[in-house]
């Protein structure tokens, strides 16, 4: 799954809006409106780390998503 599709899949399932996790994850909205449209493509670890912490799941499910690890055992 591509890392975009992810983050709007996991922001989906807790119900929040872009405004809420660009806020909660440090970036701008419009930055993760392009993550969200896959038009970024080499996030930096820091950025899906911040992303990961306010969506809750394991770093490692985004890091596959964006293509740099195995995913999560488990």
């Amino acid at each position: 799954m591509a890392l975009g599709k992810k983050i709007r899949e996991l922001r989906d399932e807790l119900g929040m809006s872009q405004a809420q996790l660009s806020a909660q994850g440090g970036l701008s909205q419009g930055y993760l409106s392009q993550l969200e449209n896959d038009e970024v493509q080499n996030p930096s670890a820091a950025v899906i780390f911040r992303l990961a912490s306010a969506l809750h799941v394991d770093p490692r499910v985004l890091m596959h998503a964006a293509g740099y690890s195995q995913p999560p055992n488990g």
